[in-house]
């Protein structure tokens, strides 16, 4: 069964900013400077998914994300928390 996909773009939000300050200092050290956080993925029991990610390196120099999500009301929510950062 394919589910109906919602998707919203969010200025002003890069994923780097979503982490943990301490762990993307210690991956771009050990890796590279060069390396940078496209996407992050969380489940909602029992089968929501929700993603938030840069689709390319512009979007990851300006602060532009996407969410989707299969519920409309999960979007909401992690959208409103997004946009309020």
């Amino acid at each position: 069964m394919v589910q109906k996909k919602e998707k919203v773009s969010i200025n002003g939000v890069k994923i780097e900013n979503l982490l943990d300050k301490a762990f993307m200092e210690k991956i771009i050290k050990e890796l590279s400077e060069e390396v940078s956080p496209i996407s992050i993925v969380f489940v909602k029991k029992p089968n929501i998914i929700i993603t938030i990610g840069h689709e390319n390196e512009k979007e990851i120099e300006s602060g532009i994300v996407h969410l989707q999500c299969s519920d409309e009301k999960t979007l909401e929510v992690v959208a409103t928390m997004l946009d309020k950062r």
